[in-house]
């Protein structure tokens, strides 16, 4: 009867003990990142806000709508190169245009740095069909030549005057979401 039980359980317990030791895993990685964070030489001379006091570090200052404008804040803060710590990794964030272009494309002395794939492979594969585009294309002739046709269109100019347009569509969305939300409150 023990036999047979032991053996009914094995897999429950093999089970446990493989989450026990992703979670203590994990929990180290969190803690290495929070250590590495102040105390990396790779990154100790990086500015940046202070160490998180949570273990997640700055992903509450990154969540929700405000977390375009937080990054701004710390650029402003910090300069255009700054650090942060996200779950259990440091990241080095760049916010400065020319450095970014010298740093992701081939336009200055460095290594060259490719479109990571990992980020677009989801996005291909949610469009249908599922066909490289602009926004998910490798680096490649493909993606300079859509690239290069398509960046005409958002040139100043064009914006400028697009603008107009743009402006009267969301007054007019605006001004049938007013009266729907008029025509709500009334038959309430």
């Amino acid at each position: 009867m023990h036999a047979m039980l032991l053996r009914a359980l094995q897999p429950v317990c093999l089970l446990l003990g493989f989450l026990v030791l992703r979670s203590v895993v994990f929990v180290a990685r969190m803690f290495y990142a929070k250590w590495s964070y102040s105390n990396s030489d790779a990154f100790r001379k990086i500015p940046g806000p202070p160490p998180a006091k949570l273990v997640i570090g700055h992903v509450a200052d990154m969540a929700g709508a405000k977390g375009v404008w937080n990054v701004a804040a710390m650029a402003e803060k910090y300069g255009p190169l700054f650090k942060l710590q996200l779950l259990s990794s440091v990241v080095v964030v760049l916010t400065d245009p020319q450095t970014i272009s010298r740093v992701a494309r081939k336009t200055g002395p460095g290594p060259y740095m490719p479109k990571p794939n990992e980020v677009y492979k989801p996005l291909e594969k949610a469009l249908k069909p599922s066909l490289p585009s602009v926004l998910t294309a490798a680096d490649g002739p493909y993606w300079k030549a859509v690239r290069q046709a398509a960046a005409p269109c958002f040139s100043n100019s064009n914006l400028k005057n697009v603008l107009p347009l743009v402006l009267e569509l969301t007054k007019r969305v605006a001004a049938r979401m007013e009266a729907a939300a008029a025509a709500a409150a009334a038959a309430a």
